[in-house]
């Protein structure tokens, strides 16, 4: 026997192995080529690679338009020959990257520009500049492309046989780029001419800049352009500029910017967006404060458990109220509806008020009337503030609250408030103050609450200095529409609706020559079927020749109405009959076609007049009011209507939306029973993150019942979020104040 060992076989490399793949790809007579060919052919920058990049983007657009990316589909290459796997040639050699959306969901170039047709979106890291800007223009020219033109001219590319021309053309493009560098989203700048303008003239530059991203990168080209945006006098005008632009004058959630400067507005709206991509990538609760003890300050108080202000028995029946298949398990048979919503009221400060004051909050809830607390630290806070309240009883509520309005009204079931400033407090005696909210009952009153300093000027007093009875069913929304005649300054009326339908306005009640008086309703508009109006919104929208007051209604039946403000002043609007507003557009809140019982459970208009609307099954719509020509009537030359701009996924939220609000260009919503507030963003529609704000409450021993958030406050300054639940349950979350301009 020999004693030498015997033969191994030998080992494939990857290579051979690929190569083993496509050798039985090759099993056909149709002319084929490899992936290592194509590999080869690509690392040389000519004008066959350049010419086998279009074909490949061509044959990506084919693909996607006869609807054949699925699988591994093939593709005819500039050489005639059917090369495999286009999805992976497309996603190395089409020299395009994806979309900021697309990278955060972590999908590439191949799913971004061709099976989501995101084609007119700049790359992620936005240096969308050279090659990848003409390979970008090549595929929206493919797509506005029929399918018979693209099969005609595939694999037909005009080849340069002149290779070596090519290379000095691409190096004499690489040398024009050297020369003057580009910065992010093709802001392209050159550092000499910079440095030459001065610091006037180079901020009427930099204010026709866009976009934030495109203002930060301008200012990083140079050290003068990068003083101007953080370090001159200038900085607060840019970023100002920026955010007017971007989401208009309207105030967003909890008027989050009232004691922040426009600089850290935006790194607000940042810390959010970041905080909750970080939080539903890792699935962990944010720290909140009141765990964290080496934080000083208002930060070290302990939070509440529960709001407090309805008993521990309330507080724990309201949690029916989103799960009322478990009602008969609930031992009260009328369980309490718990809380509606928290309101803090912007008021100036009072002359002698001491430096550490806050403004008033105000508690709604199933119960008379409204509550009034001192401030949202007092509110959700406990320690110092209530040293003296010892441990709660079951059927005990606090006593730090102040009730008004608490008469046969019933429960306050809407709020708005009013813009009360210094000058407007500063009265002669014989002026009577303006209100500084309005609240509507269930009973269909409408009340007037007015804010009067106190007799040493340290703080307020709250009464209800007018009423009004103009509806006879349930009141459910209230609304500021402006009613001057063509719109040429601000004059805002308040509007009402209920559930029979109907719409009332009170010309006076925010006039103060007429003593801000309610004793007039005037019936604006009202459905022809008697459906209720569940919801309200208005807004004002600028077209080329005109504007229109525009208000928009929600009803049980799933229907939005768009309903536009005749052209005339507030005097001649209440003589007029029945032509007050006319009904111009009518869509729907849902596509779910299986339940005809939707209802339009909440609806508020963001900036740049996008409506988001919530129905009681979770579904959530953006809607972009534009005007549009008038082809059927010979009055107004144009129509304000609504236009579908978004359908956001409503396996989110498993029930009726209750809370709606925006910052900045992200909308916050909750509803149902699952104790989630949950984050989009408005542009896009991507879901960011969300927060668990419920830990449930337990029943029988054996279950755990959630409820759903009814109010968030916001607070930019310290950078958290308190969270309020309808059973009463609080929680804090605190999120990261990104500098702008650092990543």
């Amino acid at each position: 026997e020999s004693s030498n060992p015997p033969a191994r076989r030998p080992r494939r490399s990857t290579a051979s192995a690929t190569q083993y793949e496509e050798d039985a790809f090759n099993s056909s007579d149709i002319k084929i080529g490899s992936l290592t060919e194509l590999h080869h052919m690509m690392k040389i920058d000519n004008s066959l690679s350049r010419a086998m990049r279009n074909a490949i983007i061509h044959a990506g657009v084919l693909a996607r338009k006869k609807d054949e990316l699925y699988g591994t589909p093939t593709f005819i290459g500039v050489d005639g020959r059917t090369y495999p796997d286009l999805r992976l040639a497309f996603g190395k050699y089409a020299n395009m990257k994806q979309c900021a959306v697309c990278k955060q969901r972590v999908q590439g170039a191949f799913y971004c520009r061709l099976k989501m047709m995101h084609i007119d979106v700049p790359d992620w890291d936005c240096t969308g500049h050279g090659g990848e800007t003409d390979n970008l223009e090549t595929l929206r020219k493919f797509f506005h492309t029929s399918i018979d033109e693209l099969e005609g001219t595939q694999g037909k590319w005009e080849l340069n046989s002149n290779d070596e021309n090519g290379k000095k053309r691409s190096r004499r493009e690489r040398d024009s780029q050297r020369s003057v560098p580009a910065t992010g989203n093709g802001v392209i700048v050159n550092n000499i001419s910079i440095d030459t303008l001065g610091e006037d003239l180079l901020y009427l530059v930099a204010s026709f800049i866009p976009t934030l991203q495109q203002l930060v990168s301008f200012c990083q080209v140079s050290k003068r352009s990068h003083n101007l945006l953080y370090n001159s006098i200038h900085s607060e005008n840019l970023f100002r500029g920026m955010f007017q632009r971007s989401f208009g004058n309207s105030v967003t959630l909890g008027d989050f910017e009232r004691n922040l400067n426009w600089r850290e507005r935006w790194g607000v709206i940042r810390g959010i967006r970041r905080g909750l991509v970080k939080e539903s990538r890792r699935n962990t609760r944010v720290i909140p404060f009141a765990k964290d003890e080496r934080r000083v300050g208002p930060q070290s108080l302990k939070l509440r458990t529960t709001l407090g202000v309805l008993n521990e028995l309330d507080e724990s029946d309201s949690v029916y109220y989103d799960n009322p298949e478990f009602a008969s398990v609930a031992t009260n048979p009328n369980p309490c509806v718990g809380y509606f919503g928290l309101d803090i009221l912007f008021l100036p400060k009072p002359p002698n008020a001491n430096s550490d004051w806050k403004p008033p909050v105000v508690v709604r809830g199933d119960f008379p009337g409204i509550l009034i607390m001192s401030s949202i630290e007092k509110t959700v806070f406990k320690g110092e503030y209530d040293t003296d309240l010892g441990e709660r009883q079951p059927n005990e509520r606090r006593t730090d609250v102040v009730s008004v309005g608490d008469g046969d009204g019933g429960q306050v079931l809407a709020l708005i408030q009013c813009d009360v400033t210094e000058a407007t407090m500063d009265l002669e005696k014989n002026q009577k103050c303006p209100p500084c909210c309005f609240i509507g009952y269930a009973s269909g009153m409408v009340a007037a609450v007015t804010a009067t300093l106190c007799d040493d000027g340290r703080n307020y007093d709250f009464n209800i200095s007018a009423s009004h009875l103009a509806h006879s069913e349930e009141l459910t929304a209230l609304t500021f529409v402006n009613c001057s005649y063509s719109l040429k300054k601000d004059k805002p009326v308040l509007f009402s609706a209920d559930c029979g339908g109907k719409v009332y306005f009170y010309p006076d009640a925010l006039n103060a020559d007429k003593g801000f008086s309610m004793e007039r309703s005037v019936l604006a508009l009202a459905n022809d079927d008697g459906r209720p109006i569940l919801s309200l919104a208005s807004t004002v929208i600028h077209s080329k020749f005109h504007s229109y007051s525009v208000l928009c209604t929600g009803s049980d039946r799933g229907n939005i109405r768009v309903w536009q403000k005749a052209d005339v002043n507030l005097h001649t609007l209440s003589a007029l009959g029945k032509n007050k507003f006319r009904s111009v557009q009518s869509c729907k809140c849902s596509t779910n076609r299986g339940n005809s019982h939707h209802i339009v459970t909440r609806m508020v208009f963001m900036y740049n007049q996008l409506l988001v609307t919530g129905s009681n099954s979770g579904d959530l719509r953006v809607w972009q009011l534009k005007c549009f020509e008038n082809k059927h009537r010979t009055g107004d030359a144009e129509v304000p209507k609504l236009t579908l701009r978004n359908e956001l996924s409503n396996n989110h939220i498993t029930g009726a939306i209750e809370f709606l609000a925006n910052v900045g260009d992200l909308l916050i919503a909750s509803g149902g029973n699952n104790g989630e507030l949950i984050c989009w963003d408005i542009n896009t529609g991507l879901k960011l993150g969300s927060l668990d704000c419920h830990i449930g409450r337990p029943i029988n021993g054996d279950r755990t019942l959630r409820s759903c958030v009814v109010e968030v406050f916001l607070d930019g300054k310290d950078g958290r979020i308190i969270t309020l639940c309808r059973d009463g349950v609080l929680n804090q979350w605190e999120f990261k104040k990104y500098a702008i301009g650092i990543v």
